[in-house]
């Protein structure tokens, strides 16, 4: 039988738990025209509520997904916008074909039709300033002439200071703010950088966007998801297990995820506690060798202050805290939180991976 639980993809339709309010809140802000900045720790299940927003407002929004994570160029990311923008209105070759040909007489594209029948898209020349403001401005263009309400979501916006960072920025806000048939979403699970393009005011996208924080999602709602889960595939859980689960995860949507879906496998009838704990372990032994990685290419003072903040209940700016770990000073922990932060395995002083704060609040098995 199909386990029911999912984690590390995106989910839509029955998977989607709860998240009315997050979506509701969206809707508002797009039909508004105002664009979003969308915040969530890796995992939260940003990319699905963008993915499930996207569902539920198919034939009213056209709608483009553009993941920056693996765009390593400019070029590439001009590539992807004229791609998904053409397939997504345009459809056959053809069409393809002159539509590109009267909004981006400038910037040549090549279109290569794949014997899988794919349309495969390539720019002729590395494209100048001018050429990427015209692409920039494709989806405006096409939206016009369309008479379309188009949504773009960048996901994992935090990339573009890969693409020349704040040079970039600059000519994306430069388009993008006389754009009015065109709504924006940038997503990222890098707050601190998020924050440093959209909230410093020297940054061209300041203020562009309204803010929204993805968090946990509600216990109750979680609960009733993984007690279905159970029955439906001929198995139980008990209240317990659920509440040991949720105290682990945080509610966390994909570690949530995750440790059910190790706890299902071990066993569908699930009585207390002990399984839990169990399936927990589990996936600590299938993650040690990532986390051993994770580990030696810390810093003493790192190491200290990750075991401090999986073990202790006090705050690391404590005088209990600093001085049971050898942190000398507030200061001290301040610059070692940062350095922590950079790297995406704290946030807010919280460890963000709840089974690498077990595995060390373990003793590093």
């Amino acid at each position: 039988m199909k386990n029911p639980f999912l984690y590390g993809k995106v989910v839509s339709g029955e998977h989607f738990i709860d998240r009315e309010r997050e979506l509701a809140e969206l809707e508002a802000h797009v039909e508004a025209g105002r664009s979003v900045i969308l915040y969530s720790s890796r995992g939260m299940g940003k990319t699905s509520l963008v993915e499930e927003f996207f569902r539920r407002t198919e034939g009213k929004y056209t709608s483009i997904l553009i993941d920056l994570f693996g765009i390593q160029s400019r070029e590439a990311l001009a590539r992807e916008l004229v791609g998904k923008v053409a397939k997504k209105v345009y459809g056959t070759f053809e069409r393809m074909r002159k539509g590109l040909q009267d909004f981006l007489r400038g910037l040549r594209v090549d279109m290569v039709l794949t014997p899988g029948g794919e349309v495969r898209f390539e720019l002729l020349r590395t494209p100048t300033e001018e050429d990427l403001a015209q692409v920039l401005d494709l989806p405006e263009k096409v939206a016009e002439e369309k008479g379309l309400r188009m949504v773009i979501a960048f996901d994992e916006f935090q990339e573009i200071r890969n693409l020349d960072g704040e040079a970039m920025e600059k000519l994306m806000r430069s388009r993008f703010q006389h754009h009015r048939r065109v709504t924006y979403l940038f997503t990222g699970s890098r707050r601190h950088l998020l924050d440093e393009i959209f909230s410093e005011e020297r940054r061209a996208f300041y203020r562009f966007g309204e803010p929204m924080e993805l968090g946990p999602i509600p216990g109750e709602e979680f609960a009733k998801y993984i007690e279905e889960g159970f029955r439906r595939t001929g198995g139980r859980i008990s209240g317990a297990a659920i509440a040991h689960i949720l105290d682990l995860t945080g509610g966390h949507p994909s570690f949530t995820q995750q440790l059910c879906y190790e706890l299902w496998f071990l066993s569908k009838r699930v009585d207390d506690e002990a399984a839990v704990e169990k399936a927990v372990e589990n996936v600590i032994l299938h993650e040690r060798i990532h986390y051993f990685g994770i580990w030696e290419n810390l810093t003493p003072l790192q190491r200290r202050l990750l075991e401090g903040l999986a073990k202790e209940e006090v705050g690391p700016y404590s005088q209990e805290f600093i001085s049971k770990y050898g942190l000398r000073s507030p200061a001290h922990v301040r610059r070692g939180l940062e350095l922590l932060e950079k790297r995406g395995l704290v946030e807010r002083g919280k460890i963000l991976d709840v089974f690498f704060r077990e595995w060390i609040r373990r003793g590093l098995p």
